[in-house]
């Protein structure tokens, strides 16, 4: 028997504009213990630009925000721009699978 097609969740990997790639699950790790965090995705739109979106409680702080952009900073470049946008939801896809990260690279 030969395997056709394996179906299910997979995740992305992020590039860095040096060529290195970086697991997705170092992303969502960093969200481990943030207080004020209810729904987080983050998009690696280019190799110069991320877009964070959070879905925030009354325990969100400034701070969240800093150390949160500083991690995606620190693997994907220093002059990595990440915008962070606050939302009410993120969506679920036609998969019903939440999706944490997305790269379009």
């Amino acid at each position: 028997p030969v395997l056709a097609e394996l179906l299910g969740r997979s995740t992305a990997t992020f590039r860095t504009r040096t060529g290195t790639l970086i697991h997705a699950g170092y992303f969502t790790r960093q969200f481990y213990g943030v207080k004020g965090v209810e729904q987080f995705q983050i998009i690696q739109e280019t190799l110069k630009h991320c877009v964070l979106k959070v879905v925030v409680n009354r325990l969100w702080t400034e701070a969240s925000r800093r150390s949160l952009v500083q991690c995606i900073q620190k693997a994907l470049g220093s002059d990595v721009v990440v915008t962070v946008k606050f939302v009410d939801s993120i969506p679920l896809p036609a998969s019903g699978k939440r999706e944490y990260t997305i790269s379009k690279v």
